[in-house]
C-alpha cells in the first residue's frame, strides 16, 4: 500500500516540475526579443506604458515582438473594406468612424468593440473576401449593416 502512496505522490508532483520548467523557458523566450514593433514601427519606449486594453495581437518573430493596437487594426480593416465596398468607403469618409455600424461575418453578428472581432477583421485577407454588402435599414438603431462573406464560407 505504501508503494501506491509513493507513486501517487510522485504522479502529483510531476505537473509542478513541468510548470516550473515552462516558466523558466517562457522567461528566456521573452528576454530574447531584441526589438519591439508597434503598429508597424519600431518602438523605443517602455513596453509597460502600452495600455493592454488597446492591444489586439502580440506575436514574437525572429527576435522581434510585434504588437498591433486596436486603432491601427481598425484603420487597417477599414481601409481594406473600403477598397472592396464603395458604399462603405463613402460612409467612412462622411462619418469618420464605424461606431454606428453593425457587422455580420458569414451570417454571424460581430461585436466591433471586442478585440477578437477587430483581430478577425484585421487578419482577414482581401483575397479571401467574396463580398461586402452595405445595407441601410431604418428599423435598426445603427446606421447600416456591413455584411461580409468570405470565399471559404460554406
Amino acid at each position: 500500500m505504501k508503494i501506491y502512496a509513493v507513486i501517487f505522490c510522485l504522479f502529483l508532483s510531476i505537473p509542478a516540475f513541468a510548470q516550473q520548467s515552462d516558466s523558466v523557458h517562457k522567461k528566456a523566450d521573452t528576454t530574447a526579443a531584441q526589438s519591439i514593433i508597434v503598429d508597424g514601427k519600431e518602438y523605443k519606449g517602455d513596453i509597460k506604458s502600452i495600455d493592454p486594453k488597446v492591444i489586439v495581437n502580440v506575436s514574437i518573430v525572429k527576435n522581434s515582438t510585434i504588437i498591433v493596437t486596436k486603432p491601427y487594426a481598425t484603420a487597417a480593416y477599414q481601409k481594406k473594406f473600403s477598397a472592396i465596398s464603395k458604399n462603405y468607403k463613402n460612409y467612412l469618409e462622411k462619418k469618420q468612424n464605424d461606431t454606428n455600424l453593425q457587422y455580420v461575418l458569414n451570417n454571424t453578428m460581430m461585436n466591433q468593440d471586442r478585440k477578437s472581432t477587430i483581430e478577425v477583421f484585421y487578419q482577414l485577407a482581401p483575397a479571401n473576401i467574396k463580398n461586402i454588402t452595405f445595407k441601410k435599414d431604418s428599423h435598426f438603431t445603427t446606421d447600416a449593416t456591413v455584411i461580409i462573406t468570405t470565399k471559404d464560407d460554406n
